[in-house]
């Protein structure tokens, strides 16, 4: 009998210290969140319509804010540049322009800003999909050691 108690109480020391409700597998999520910040609307991104190019310029200040600007996104005419859809998750961050829309029978180029905040450090891939650009346009940033990247590509006409 005396065993078993001795069993007892070691198994549930086991148990007790086996109970920890922290997390240690990455970065908490929970607050971070994004949105458009800004948009120059058809036409005015100060860029010519020819071939220019497309570009993602990130800036990372130590109080954990995220802004990325998109330059020369090809969007309809009458996209609605407000609706974005950003998904940040560990280690990347998408930028889904997709949900714009339009119905115009033109196209245009924007430069779009976005802000996050609640950014912890680390190594992130940002893709940006739903412009004209194929393959996304992408970019990988190490918030550890950099606080701004920028990545442009030449793309066709808009």
């Amino acid at each position: 009998m005396k065993q078993l108690l001795v069993f007892l109480i070691c198994l549930m020391l086991v148990v007790i210290a086996g109970c920890d409700d922290s997390d240690t597998t990455g970065p908490d999520f929970r607050d971070t969140a994004g949105n458009t910040t800004g948009s120059s609307g058809c036409g005015s991104s100060g860029s010519d319509n020819g071939h220019p190019e497309e570009c993602l310029e990130v800036n990372y200040q130590g109080n954990g804010t995220l802004t990325i600007q998109h330059t020369n996104a090809c969007h309809f005419c009458d996209a609605d540049t407000s609706s974005a859809v950003i998904t940040i998750g560990e280690g990347e961050i998408i930028i889904d322009e997709r949900p714009f829309g339009g119905m115009a029978d033109c196209r245009c180029l924007f430069d779009i800003e976005y802000t996050i905040v609640n950014v912890p450090p680390g190594l992130y891939e940002i893709r940006l999909a739903g412009s004209a650009q194929d393959p996304p346009l992408t970019i990988a940033i190490n918030l550890d050691t950099q606080s701004s990247k920028e990545a442009c590509v030449v793309r066709g006409e808009c």
